[in-house]
């Protein structure tokens, strides 16, 4: 199923091995902060990276919520199974050139929609902690 935005959404046993396997690797990793997107498995996410660091080591991290950092808006195709998409028209098109669609829908985002706010996201959130830093 293309969850996307469906709220509720967790992660299963997997991502929470994935999560905190991540959260062991990023450990020796400075943070500035922890940004994440609103969706469920981002903020689970988010929390395990937060929650493997020692609290004691001068870091005081909370996740913060960006929406511009989540994932596309796939629109009409949200929570329809992927073996119904894959019947789609638009789907061959997805897979080979997906920044040449546009999900269908009223709330459906195009590919270069999607990759606009993330990167004015990471930028601003960069420009932020740049100037914090000094």
């Amino acid at each position: 199923m293309l969850t996307g935005w469906t709220p509720g959404v967790g992660l299963d046993e997997r991502g929470r091995r994935q999560a905190s396997a991540l959260a062991a690797r990023l450990v020796p990793v400075p943070l500035a902060a922890v940004v994440t997107s609103p969706l469920d498995r981002c903020r689970q996410t988010a929390e395990a990276i937060i929650a493997a660091r020692d609290p004691g080591n001068g870091q005081h991290l909370r996740a913060s919520v960006d929406d511009r950092v989540g994932e596309c808006h796939y629109g009409d195709w949200t929570g329809k199974p992927l073996k119904e998409l894959a019947k789609d028209p638009l789907w061959p098109v997805v897979q080979v050139h997906p920044s040449a669609v546009r999900f269908p829908g009223a709330d459906g985002e195009s590919m270069l929609d999607m990759q606009h706010r993330a990167v004015t996201a990471v930028r601003e959130w960069n420009g932020r902690l740049g100037a914090n830093a000094t």
